[in-house]
C-alpha cells in the first residue's frame, strides 16, 4: 500500500477520484460555502439543491473549491464502503486489514475511518446503505453500496482532518468478518480494545451473540480468532486454547425466543423493501429477511445432509425434527396468506439460501467437544476393552483406524480403507465399543446388502457402521467386498435433491465382528479387513468403564493425530505383520489339504484333472466357472501359479491352463 498526500492542486482531483473508485460521479457539497451560512458540519455534506448536482469538468470543481465548497463521490457499482465512526475500533482494525494482507483503500476522517473494497454479486444483493450494524469482529459500521446511490465526502483542501491514508494497487472483496449481520442496539456495546478485567466476559458476551445471530461456529471461531490477534492487546496469561473454551462454553448455549441477545423485530422489518405504499415486495431479498427472522430454528446439518427444525414452526410442532417435504408446501401456504408472496421456486431457493448459512457439523463439534488431556489411550483401545493382545500390529490398526475415522469427518470421500475384524465369543462388548464411540445415532449395525443404493440410504446418517458376523459379505465375492469397501462414494438422495439418488463423498468408517476365526478368504492377500482377536480378559469393562467422558478424550486424542498427519493406511512393515497375523484368520476349503497333495504328485496340473478326480464322481459333468474360480482360489492360495498352456488328450485339442510351482 502506499499513502497518498491530501492534493497538491486541485488538478489531482479526478484523477484521484479514479484511482479510488474508478469511474465515479463527483457531486456538489455544501461544505462552508455560501450554501452553508451557519457552517453546520452535518449540513456541510449535504448535496446542493433538492436535484443532486454533479461537477463534471476539472475547471467545475476547482471553481466550486474556491468558494469552499466540498466535493463527494459517488460509490460506483461493484464497490462498498465500509464508515467506522470510531478512532480506535477503525485504528485497529486498518492494522488488521494490513496485516492479514486483504488490499484496500482507506480514508481517515474525523471521527474515525472509512474503508473501500470490491463488492460481489451477494454484496450488492444483500448490503444496502444501512448504519449502526455489526459485524463478526464485533466492529459497528455504516456502509455505502454501488447501486443505492450512496455518496462519500471525498478528501480535499477545505475537508480538515479527512484525506486519504492509503491506497492499494490491487483491491479485495469485501471479506467475510466485515459483512454487516445485525443492527447494534444502544444496550450493547462491543468494547474495542479488549481490556483485562472484563475481557473473558466480554468475550464470551459476544460469541454468544454470534451464536443468537446464528452465526455457524467455523466462522465465528475465525472471527473470534482475529478479535484476539488484533483486538485484545494484552495476552498475559490468556492462551489462545482458552479462547477456544469460551467459544464452545458459548456456541452450548441456546438462546431463547426472547433473549436479549436476539434483534428486536422492528430491525429486519426495518430493512424490508417495500413499495411507495409501504407493503412489502415480494422478492428474494425480502422472502429471505422473512425467513431468516420468522420461520424458527432451523439448521441445516452438513452430515446428514438435511434441514433440521430445532423448536416449533408456525405450522407444526417441533417434534419431528427432521424438515420435511410437506414442510415446503406449509411454508408456501404460510407466505401466500400471511405476506401475500407466491412464487414457488424463489420461497424453496431463498429457505435454501438462507438454511444453509445456518449449517453446522454434530460430528467434528463431537469431536471437538475435549481438550485431549495428553493420556495416551488410542493404540491400545481394543487391548483395553476388548482383551485384544497388544502387539505393534493390534495397536497401528487400531490408532490408523481411529485417525481415519477422523479423517473422513474432516475431508469425507477421502481413501480409507482399514476394517478391523474383532473376533471374540458373543457379550463381550465387540458392538457397544462401536455404539458409544459414535454417540449412539450415529451408528448402525444393520447393514445386510452392499447393493449401493440399498447401503447408500443407510450410510447418509452413520459415522460408525459395523458388520455383525460378516454377514453382508455372505454371497459375496472378494472382489465385491473390496470394492464396497475401497469406495469413497454412496448413493442416496439427499434433503435438497430431487429425483435420481446421486453420489455423496462417503464420510463412514467400517469395522467387523465375528466369533469365529475363518474371516479371510482372499487368496491374494487380504488388504482391507484385518483381525484381532479378543478376549473377556481385559483391562476395563466397555459396559461399564467406557464413560462419554472417556470416550470424548479418545476422539480428542485421534483428532491430535489426524492434525499431525498420522497414516491412515497400511505401510509395507505393518502389513508384512500382518500378514503372518492372517496366516490364523484364514477360511481354509476343506478340500485344499487333498488338491495339495495331488499337485505335489504331479508336479503340475489343469483345472479340469482337478475336478475329475477330486472333486466329481462324475466324470461327465464339466465344471462350472464357479467350480473353476474354487479351483483356481485354492490353487493360487497354496502358493501354485499359472505356469503356460498344455494340450492334454484326454480333454481333446483345446490348450489347458496349467498350474504348478514357478520354479
Amino acid at each position: 500500500m502506499s499513502s497518498i498526500p491530501v492534493f497538491d492542486s486541485e488538478e489531482d482531483i479526478t484523477e484521484i477520484v479514479g484511482k479510488i473508485l474508478p469511474g465515479a460521479k463527483i457531486l456538489k457539497l455544501k461544505g462552508f460555502s455560501i450554501k452553508n451560512f451557519s457552517k453546520d458540519y452535518n449540513e456541510a455534506k449535504t448535496p446542493v439543491g433538492r436535484e443532486w448536482t454533479y461537477l463534471n469538468s476539472e475547471s467545475e470543481i476547482t471553481r466550486w473549491l474556491t468558494f469552499n465548497g466540498w466535493i463527494g463521490v459517488v460509490i460506483p457499482e461493484g464497490y462498498i464502503v465500509i464508515d467506522v465512526d470510531d478512532s480506535n475500533s477503525g485504528s485497529l482494525l486498518k492494522t488488521l486489514l494490513d496485516k492479514e494482507g486483504i488490499c484496500h483503500h482507506c480514508i481517515k476522517t474525523p471521527r474515525g475511518f472509512q474503508f473501500v473494497f470490491k463488492a460481489n454479486e451477494e454484496d450488492t444483493r444483500l448490503v444496502k446503505q444501512i448504519s449502526k450494524f455489526f459485524t463478526q469482529i464485533g466492529v459497528s459500521i455504516d456502509t455505502r453500496v454501488g447501486t443505492t446511490n450512496g455518496y462519500i465526502v471525498f478528501p480535499t483542501h477545505n475537508t480538515e482532518n479527512r484525506y486519504i491514508l492509503s491506497q492499494s494497487e490491487e483491491l479485495y472483496e469485501l471479506p467475510f468478518f466485515l459483512r454487516p449481520i445485525r443492527r447494534k442496539k444502544d444496550d450493547y456495546e462491543f468494547p474495542i480494545p479488549v481490556q483485562n478485567g472484563s475481557r473473558d466476559d466480554n468475550l464470551y458476551h459476544f460469541a454468544a451473540r454470534l451464536n443468537a445471530w446464528r452465526i455457524p461456529k467455523e466462522d465465528a471461531e475465525k472471527s473470534m480468532k482475529l478479535i484476539y490477534e488484533y483486538f485484545v492487546l494484552d495476552k498475559t496469561d490468556f492462551p489462545e486454547k482458552q479462547l477456544k473454551k469460551i467459544i464452545n462454553s458459548a456456541y452450548k448455549w441456546k438462546p431463547e425466543r426472547n433473549s436479549p441477545f436476539k434483534n428486536g423485530v422492528e430491525d429486519w422489518q426495518a430493512a424490508l423493501e417495500c413499495d411507495k405504499y409501504g407493503r412489502p415486495l415480494c422478492n428474494a431479498r425480502n422472502t429471505e429477511l422473512i425467513i431468516e427472522n420468522t420461520i424458527g430454528d432451523i439448521r441445516f446439518n452438513e452430515f446428514t445432509v438435511e434441514c433440521e427444525v430445532h423448536g416449533d414452526l408456525q405450522w407444526r410442532n417441533g417434534e419431528e425434527k427432521v424438515w420435511l417435504s410437506s414442510d415446503y408446501n406449509q411454508l408456501e401456504h404460510w407466505f401466500a396468506t400471511q405476506w401475500n408472496f407466491k412464487g414457488r421456486n424463489m420461497i424453496h431457493n431463498a429457505f435454501i439460501h438462507v438454511v444453509r448459512k445456518r449449517w453446522y457439523h454434530p460430528v467434528k463439534e463431537y469431536i471437538e467437544s475435549a481438550e485431549w488431556d495428553g493420556e495416551i489411550r488410542v493404540p491400545t483401545f481394543f487391548c483395553d476393552y476388548l482383551g485384544a493382545e497388544c502387539s505393534i500390529y493390534t495397536q497401528e490398526v487400531t490408532k490408523r483406524w481411529f485417525t481415519g475415522a477422523v479423517k473422513r469427518t474432516y475431508e469425507p470421500g477421502c481413501k480409507f480403507e482399514i476394517v478391523p475384524v474383532l473376533i471374540g465369543e458373543k457379550g463381550i462388548g465387540k458392538s457397544v465399543i462401536g455404539s458409544k464411540l459414535a454417540n449412539e445415532k450415529w451408528f448402525t449395525d444393520s447393514i445386510r446388502s452392499l447393493e449401493p443404493k440399498i447401503a447408500g440410504e443407510i450410510l447418509a446418517n452413520v459415522w460408525i457402521c459395523e458388520f455383525p458376523e460378516l454377514k453382508a459379505f455372505n454371497g459375496k465375492s472378494d472382489e465385491e467386498v473390496k470394492a464396497f469397501i475401497s469406495s469413497c462414494d454412496d448413493i442416496y438422495r439427499g434433503a435438497y435433491e430431487r429425483g435420481k439418488a446421486t453420489s455423496h463423498k462417503r464420510h463412514t468408517v467400517f469395522y467387523g465382528s465375528s466369533n469365529k476365526n475363518e474371516v479371510l478368504t482372499d487368496e491374494t492377500g487380504e488388504r482391507r479387513r484385518f483381525p484381532i482377536k479378543c478376549s473377556k480378559v481385559r483391562k476395563y469393562n466397555p459396559f461399564t468403564d467406557l464413560t462419554p467422558e472417556i470416550v470424548a478424550q479418545i476422539w480428542a486424542e485421534a483428532k491430535v493425530y489426524y492434525d499431525q498427519g498420522y497414516f491412515t493406511y497400511i505401510d509395507a512393515e505393518i502389513q508384512e505383520q500382518a500378514e503372518e497375523v492372517f496366516k490364523n484368520f484364514k477360511d481354509v476349503d476343506p478340500l485344499e489339504g487333498e488338491i495339495d497333495e495331488y499337485v505335489k504328485e504331479r508336479g503340475e496340473v489343469c483345472v479340469r484333472q482337478i475336478w475329475d478326480e477330486i472333486m466329481t464322481e462324475d466324470l461327465k459333468k464339466k465344471p462350472t466357472r464357479k467350480d473353476s474360480n474354487r479351483i483356481i482360489s485354492i490353487l493360487t492360495s497354496l502358493g501354485y501359479e499359472h505356469v503356460g498352456w498344455k494340450r492334454i488328450e484326454k480333454y481333446g485339442n483345446s490348450n489347458q491352463r496349467i498350474f504348478g510351482s514357478k520354479n
